[in-house]
């Protein structure tokens, strides 16, 4: 009996000795792993001294030259040293105009150059000098078929009327071609040069959209695919002549004795083209010619759906303007090459912003003479403009780089 007790005591002692030193592991476990995580806090955390904290030495960029396009954006790192030193940086794009910087984002805004600056809170600063220009186009000067189709006009987002109040009609549609983009300035300075060789006269030479130090002048690689600007109605409607018969195609726009109407100066009341034309004589003609109102809004719907939903979005493609317009949010007050934005459901691009397009009708009334409807918004516009139903009128004699035009012609 003594020996089974005295067994037990010891089997006690030693479970005692064991169980303390288990605890005294766990202990110096738990010691180990607190002293370790300061450890690495206090190599995380910036070393200071008596005087403040270490002083920045340097600082660099990934790349200090960088070639971009519109329509992409590029993350640029930086690099401060050492690594414990202050890592904060101010960012700075020398023209905002051209390109703009977010956070060491750049956003390409338009062609040209600018300098990237970074700079540290005590002053060291590192520049990348980055060159932008624009993608290649996606089929200019190209004509899209539309099919006929019915379409409900002025049918406004959330509503039941365009700006002018007008109700709801359904209007059949009879086939047409319509063109991709605006027309480049490129392709408005050879037809007019071709058309002044050739017998028209051409009052306003036009611009390359918001850059007025190309009027008239001859394209360069910079200008030659924005949209032509600063131009009226009345010269477009010269100019759409000139480009039927350019293409070989029998020219739309005729006066009452059939002559071709190839002179765009204002003649004085009741002479000038809009009252030239015979519009009965339009008719049967292939040629090149402005968009009727309906025609530009079924175009810019999309034509006829192969599903209801084309038919609802609020912008030409979507409902997504960034994606598919340039207007005041995105353009920087300057217009952009034709054909960077995305299609609508047709393939035709910048029917929402870049430049208001001019269209045939009258935007009210019956004198020939007033005011003609412009649709699809511009640079210079805020979003709801660029809508497929927003509209609105200039005076037939209107210049302004805002302002240019798609032709469509009759369907094959």
């Amino acid at each position: 009996m003594k020996k089974t007790k005295t067994r037990k005591m010891w089997v006690f002692l030693l479970a005692l000795v064991l169980g303390l030193g288990t605890v005294l592991s766990c202990e110096n476990w738990m010691v180990e792993k607190l002293l370790g995580q300061k450890n690495e806090e206090e190599k995380k955390a910036p070393v200071s001294t008596d005087d403040g904290p270490v002083a920045v030495e340097g600082i660099s960029l990934e790349s200090n030259i960088l070639k971009v396009t519109v329509g992409m954006s590029i993350d640029l790192r930086v690099k401060v040293y050492p690594a414990h030193a202050d890592q904060g940086v101010e960012w700075e794009s020398s023209d905002p105009t051209v390109l703009t910087v977010n956070g060491g984002t750049i956003i390409p805004v338009r062609n040209g150059n600018a300098i990237i600056t970074v700079k540290t809170r005590d002053g060291h600063t590192a520049i990348c000098f980055v060159t932008i220009g624009y993608p290649p186009l996606v089929e200019v000067d190209t004509f899209v078929q539309m099919n006929r189709g019915t379409i409900v006009t002025n049918m406004a987002w959330g509503g039941t009327s365009g700006s002018n109040g007008a109700a709801k009609s359904s209007i059949t549609v009879e086939p047409f071609q319509i063109s991709k983009t605006e027309v480049r300035y490129e392709l408005w300075y050879e037809v007019k040069q071709w058309g002044e060789a050739h017998g028209y006269t051409f009052p306003n030479q036009g611009q390359a959209g918001t850059d007025n130090d190309t009027r008239g002048k001859l394209p360069t690689e910079a200008s030659k695919n924005h949209p032509v600007a600063y131009i009226n109605w009345r010269d477009v409607v010269v100019w759409c002549n000139a480009y039927s018969e350019f293409k070989k195609k029998d020219p739309v726009y005729r006066k009452t004795n059939g002559d071709v109407i190839r002179d765009g100066t204002v003649q004085g009341t009741g002479q000038n083209v809009e009252d030239q034309i015979d519009e009965p004589k339009m008719a049967g003609k292939n040629g090149y010619r402005l968009p009727t109102e309906i025609e530009w809004e079924y175009a810019a719907r999309g034509g006829v759906p192969s599903t209801e939903e084309p038919w609802t979005y609020r912008w030409p493609g979507g409902n997504t303007i960034s994606d598919l317009a340039w207007y005041k949010d995105n353009a920087i007050e300057v217009t952009h090459p034709v054909g960077l934005k995305d299609p609508n459901s047709a393939g035709l691009r910048d029917m929402g912003g870049n430049v208001w397009e001019w269209c045939w009708d009258i935007f009210s009334g019956t004198n020939k003479s007033s005011p003609r409807v412009v649709r699809g918004g511009g640079w210079y516009d805020g979003p709801t403009y660029s809508s497929v139903y927003s509209r609105l009128s200039n005076t037939i004699d209107r210049l302004h780089a805002n302002i240019g035009f798609r032709p469509v012609c009759a369907a094959d």
